[in-house]
Order: C-alpha cells, then sequence, then structure tokens
C-alpha cells in the first residue's frame, strides 16, 4: 500500500489526465486497491 501512496506523491500535473478532484481521485485509487 505504501509503494502506491508514494508513487501518487508525485503532482498530478505530470500525467495526462482529466482534471479531476481529490475526493475523485480518491474513488479511482480505491478502485485499484
Amino acid at each position: 500500500m505504501s509503494d502506491q501512496q508514494t508513487l501518487f506523491e508525485y503532482p498530478v500535473e505530470n500525467i495526462v489526465l482529466p482534471e479531476i478532484t481529490d475526493e475523485q481521485l480518491y474513488e479511482l485509487l480505491s478502485t485499484i486497491a
């Protein structure tokens, strides 16, 4: 789990993604976890 957390410590701006809120991002992470 900590590895995934560290991975997502990087700024989202560096990744090509549609603008999403922290809530939506958390939901997404919950789905992958």
